[in-house]
């Protein structure tokens, strides 16, 4: 929308869609995978994790096929130098030249594993949240710890 519009522009705004919401019952401590487009649910997670007054510990892995795809990493940098139970963790699939975490983001999930004492909350594609849903259960993670929205 920053390079595509202009000044004057109409902007038409939908509601918010999806359905996953924080268990805030759950004693578990928080894994949260989002690939590209999926981050804005999952962000929204961490802002409602962040007022809680002892909040768990949260691993964000945020992943795209290009350093470009990464967006808002300004701002989620912030958040992982200001929260000591937040841990980010970013993943380029398609760039060898990226000097983070390279490769598939359930790969890249599954390298930091063990999860199945997490809660999971997997946001974006179908194609990354079926095969990040595929490898946590492989892992051991009882699905009933695993929430997603995808965005086919």
């Amino acid at each position: 929308m920053v390079r595509t519009l202009a000044v004057g522009e109409k902007l038409r705004l939908g509601p918010p869609v999806g359905q996953m919401t924080l268990d805030t019952r759950s004693p578990r401590d928080i894994l949260l995978v989002g690939g590209s487009t999926g981050l804005a649910p999952l962000k929204a997670i961490l802002e409602h994790i962040a007022m809680q007054p002892a909040p768990p510990k949260v691993h964000l892995f945020f992943g795209a096929r290009t350093p470009e795809g990464l967006y808002d990493l300004p701002d989620l940098e912030k958040l992982n130098a200001s929260y000591p139970w937040f841990t980010l963790v970013t993943a380029v699939s398609d760039d060898d030249g990226y000097q983070g975490e390279r490769g598939l983001l359930p790969d890249v999930v599954a390298r930091y594993g063990p999860w199945d004492r997490h809660d999971a909350y997997v946001c974006g594609s179908t194609a990354m949240t079926e095969a990040t849903i595929r490898r946590l259960l492989q892992m051991g993670m009882p699905p009933q710890q695993i929430r997603t929205d995808e965005f086919g």
